[in-house]
């Protein structure tokens, strides 16, 4: 008996519930009230999106822009690749392609979408776009970016008592092993180093001295020079 995968299992698609859920979360969307777009129909791999041709959507030409016939090829196969997706996923175009076949002038248009590929990371959708008798406007593939869903890590509330994975030992707390590790890691303990910072550095005293009055030659450079650059 073959074991279905997960990979199997997101090419049903979600049930009939969640399409129309879909479905009506991208109706009430900003962008699609602004372009008087709507989604009519989705299926598992599959997506029918209409948009009229009103006079805000054309050119100086009197056609429909063809940005506007991107945006529907864009829609089109983002809407088929999202109703396969898993919970916790999501899609960012990474490549849309339009090929423009007649000017689109008045009516409706509708752009039908359908998965070609979905894999882990990448789905590739085609799209169609037609306007009134059926006509041919333009034909369009998107590849999408599947954006997997991130776990926070989990951090330790204070006071919850809950034991630390830092090493520690006898004597010390969890909030020190990080701090004797570092004075390791420079060379010797922490006793070591603590002693060893009251040590007097004659050369480095002097150089700590003189900053002021580099300081000074260099903000007097800066205001000489600031109109050269």
């Amino acid at each position: 008996m073959k074991t279905k995968t997960s990979r199997d299992s997101r090419r049903q698609g979600a049930g009939p519930d969640r399409m129309q859920a879909l479905q009506d979360v991208l109706n009430a969307s900003p962008v699609y009230a602004h372009l008087r777009m709507r989604v009519l129909a989705v299926s598992p791999g599959s997506s029918r999106v209409e948009l009229a041709a009103a006079e805000e959507v054309r050119n100086l030409h009197g056609k429909v822009h063809g940005g506007i016939l991107a945006t529907l090829v864009d829609s089109a196969c983002g809407i088929a690749l999202g109703t396969l997706l898993e919970a916790g996923e999501s899609l960012v175009t990474l490549d849309l392609r339009v090929n423009y076949i007649a000017p689109a002038e008045d009516g409706t248009l509708i752009a039908d979408g359908k998965v070609v590929h979905l894999g882990r990371q990448t789905g590739v959708a085609e799209a169609t776009v037609t306007g009134p008798g059926n006509r041919l406007l333009a034909k369009g593939m998107a590849t999408h970016f599947v954006q997997q869903k991130k776990t926070p890590p989990s951090r330790q509330e204070p006071g919850t008592g809950a034991a630390s994975s830092a090493p520690t030992t006898p004597g010390r707390s969890a909030g020190d092993a990080p701090r004797e590790r570092r004075g390791r890691a420079c060379g010797g303990r922490p006793e070591a180093r603590q002693a060893g910072a009251t040590r007097e550095h004659p050369a480095r005293d002097e150089g700590r001295k003189s900053r002021p009055a580099r300081r000074a030659v260099v903000s007097t450079l800066g205001r000489r020079t600031a109109g050269a650059f």
